[in-house]
């Protein structure tokens, strides 16, 4: 009977391991962005020109400064790039230093710099 005990909580444990485990963080890169070095000119727009524009993914949607502000204030980008990871789709890498840059400009408030 006191084995029974045991056995539920080592079980609920072992299941928040492995859940934690499999979940995607920005947290082991951000620190090593330095985001006031983050801008949509310079970093955004480039990274948005060669990682979603492209040909069968979203295209016009990341062209311009308008539909990606637009994206990060209805906490689209914000979801899909940095929180799930889901993008970009299709084979297209991103590393935890670009989503953190992501990351850096949606915390900003997005601005057109």
């Amino acid at each position: 009977m006191q084995a029974r005990k045991l056995m539920l909580p080592a079980m609920m444990l072992t299941l928040i391991i492995i859940v934690s485990s499999c979940s995607k963080s920005i947290d082991s890169c951000s620190g090593s962005v330095d985001c006031t070095g983050v801008n949509f000119s310079e970093t955004i727009q480039p990274l948005a020109s060669t990682k979603c524009a492209i040909s069968g993914c979203h295209g016009a949607s990341f062209d311009s400064y308008s539909n990606m502000k637009s994206l990060a204030d209805d906490g689209q980008l914000y979801s899909q790039v940095v929180d799930r990871q889901t993008m970009p789709d299709g084979g297209i890498d991103m590393s935890c230093e670009e989503r953190a840059q992501f990351n850096c400009w949606i915390d900003a408030g997005a601005p057109n710099n």
